[in-house]
């Protein structure tokens, strides 16, 4: 049943952008954790699929289920999984009360622009834990961190990362100030 469609929904060639679950217990019975944990699993290959309805009846997946689903969508455990979650599914159908993190992940989606909503994920759920996070900006390449600091300032969004990162690590920018002071002082 279901679970067989799910395996279809992880090739990463598939085209499909839309997928509604008929609920009416003929095919594959009522959607349960069993399912969701399924389609989560296909959805880490997949970039396509943008609505995938679990119907009216889902209402008996639990947590844990809607967990991993929402882990799909912002897998937080580094930068690089983060950047390679799916940014595609937005929309499970019908309005849920199910799970925050699945209704705020669906949300970051729908920006068409994907790199800015791996940007956000990223901001959001991964500098947003304290100084420990902000301190592996010090590990990068020097020749890199112009980049990366160009990354979070980009917009509103990571300004008040910028604020931490200033706080956090202030001699980052002193050596970019004396560098800039020194330049000055060698042109008058």
């Amino acid at each position: 049943g279901y679970i067989m469609i799910s395996s279809l929904v992880s090739c990463p060639n598939s085209g499909l952008e839309e997928l509604c679950l008929v609920c009416n217990g003929s095919f594959g019975g009522k959607i349960n954790d069993e399912i969701v944990i399924a389609f989560a699993s296909a959805l880490q290959n997949n970039n396509s699929l943008r609505k995938l309805d679990f119907c009216s009846s889902s209402r008996r997946v639990t947590k844990r289920a809607w967990d991993t689903l929402a882990n799909v969508l912002c897998n937080s455990t580094s930068v690089e999984t983060m950047h390679a979650s799916n940014h595609a599914l937005q929309n499970l159908g019908i309005v849920w009360d199910y799970h925050e993190g699945v209704v705020a992940h669906l949300k970051l989606n729908q920006n068409e622009v994907k790199a800015d909503v791996s940007r956000k994920k990223i901001l959001q759920y991964h500098f947003s834990n304290g100084e420990d996070n902000v301190l592996e900006l010090v590990k990068l390449e020097k020749k890199i961190l112009p980049f990366a600091i160009a990354w979070i300032c980009r917009d509103v969004d990571g300004l008040s990362l910028l604020y931490r990162v200033c706080r956090t690590i202030p001699s980052l920018f002193e050596n970019i100030a004396l560098v800039a002071m020194a330049k000055k002082q060698k042109c008058c």
